[in-house]
């Protein structure tokens, strides 16, 4: 896995905007990202792995493009498979 230097402050802004009353400020899509948990997009890349081993090609490529949609960007490396998050 790529070092996600950004998630725990931002997790830690999220919770201190919220926590002050100016949640509504916080953008939906930062909000949408960071809802997907680390266990969340490991369980996925997993069912991922298990689709492309059933040549199941179409869900495979439904699970990296709904993680690209919540800013998870998945790299395939010959020692398995990598992400981030935008």
């Amino acid at each position: 896995m790529l070092e996600d230097r950004d998630d725990e402050p931002t997790r830690r802004a999220i919770e201190w905007a919220q926590s002050s009353g100016r949640g509504a400020a916080i953008a939906p899509e930062l909000l949408a990202r960071e809802s997907l948990t680390h266990e969340a997009v490991e369980a996925l890349i997993a069912e991922r792995i298990e689709a492309k081993k059933r040549r199941n090609f179409a869900r495979a490529d439904q699970i990296r493009n709904d993680l690209a949609e919540k800013g998870v960007i998945l790299e395939d490396t010959k020692d398995g498979v990598r992400w981030k998050r935008k």
